[in-house]
């Protein structure tokens, strides 16, 4: 979702599979796009109990499943988000 502000809300689980499977490079890829100037605004929160399919993200009130950064990137230009 987008906030007021017209950046895209991401939220990244950091439960302890997500972490494991990919999270923190989800995360790192959140602040890149924000460093590159992109209108993301990025979270991260405890786990979202979809630990069989880690890593989550969540944005637009649905979950991204066993995601990674090139997926999620394909799903937000399938979205418009960019």
């Amino acid at each position: 979702m987008k906030t007021e502000s017209g950046q895209l809300q991401i939220v990244v689980c950091k439960g302890p599979s997500c972490s494991l499977l990919g999270g923190d490079a989800l995360q790192s890829w959140c602040e890149e796009l924000a460093a590159a100037g992109l209108p993301v605004n990025h979270n991260i929160s405890g786990c979202t109990g979809n630990c069989l399919e880690s890593p989550v993200v969540q944005w637009n009130g649905r979950y991204l499943t066993e995601c990674n950064p090139e997926k999620l990137t394909g799903q937000l230009i399938e979205d418009g988000c960019f």
